[in-house]
Formats: C-alpha cells, structure tokens, sequence
C-alpha cells in the first residue's frame, strides 16, 4: 500500500502506523508534516461524482472536536471529498476551490464571510467561526456542510 500527500506529492511506500493516527483515515505526511485524509474514506462506497470541499482546522479544533464527528458526516454526506488542512497556518482563500476554515477569535476577518460556531468562555468575546468567501455562501457543497457542522450543539472543548 502507498499513500501520496495531497499537500507536497510525497510518496509513502507502506506507510507505518506512527504515519496514521490510530482508528482513523488520516495520513500523515514524513515529508512535509502535514495531515490529510487517506483516499479510501470511511462511508464513501459510492461512485457518484464527488464536490472537493478544501478544510482548513486548528490542530486543537480538529483532535478535540471534530475528529470524533467526522465518521457521522462522511455517512450522511458521501458525495463531498473533504480534504482537510490541520494547521495553524491561515487558508489563503483563492481560485475555484470550495473553502472553508474554522477559526478561532473575534470573526472580523476582511474579504470572507465569518459565522459563529462556538462561544468559548464565560466572557465570549471569542469564538469558533466559520468562514468562507462570500462568492461561495450559497453554493450547496458550503450549505452542506454549514448545515451539518451547526447541527452538532455540543461545544468543541
């Protein structure tokens, strides 16, 4: 079995498990350090076409909350290939991509859509925001996934 990364093209040749975290579909790359998902997803088992949804998340969001929730999304929606960008790094928001980042702060972030997830704290002046371009808002990949995502109440952590 080989595993190609979606971010530097690097090969692995049979991975070994310290490359994936135990009990996931996620590959992490040797190379360039970065995780994504394995191509052979939980719950894909169809041939329909699929919508490419690009996910930037924080390395805490991601093992926190999200990790543990991504197995219900894949079986409710299939037909989206969610590649994710677990990192720290900021999504440069471009192209014909489908992006999405969940963030963490106060959402006033120039030139993209910010709408809040999660409060975090007693005080609430920061929160989990879900941010997008405004050109993508109603496209039905976004609206899927805003959907889903704000359908699961309980708070990261």
């Amino acid at each position: 079995m080989s595993l190609q990364c979606n971010y530097c093209g690097h090969t692995e040749e049979n991975p070994t498990k310290g490359s994936r975290p135990p009990d996931t579909n996620m590959f992490k790359c040797p190379h360039c350090q970065r995780v994504t998902f394995i191509a052979a997803r939980i719950g894909s088992g169809s041939n329909r076409s699929q919508d490419k949804l690009y996910l930037s998340v924080l390395p805490a969001f991601y093992q926190k909350w999200l990790k543990s929730k991504l197995r219900s999304f894949y079986k409710q929606h299939p037909e989206i290939d969610l590649e994710l960008d677990i990192s720290q790094d900021l999504m440069e928001f471009g192209g014909d991509q489908l992006q999405l980042a969940v963030r963490y702060g106060e959402g006033f972030w120039e030139g993209v859509v910010c709408e809040k997830l999660f409060n975090r704290g007693k005080q609430g002046l920061y929160a989990f925001y879900l941010v997008f371009r405004e050109e993508q808002a109603m496209h039905p990949t976004i609206q899927q996934f805003k959907t889903w995502i704000m359908s699961q109440k309980q708070y990261p952590y």
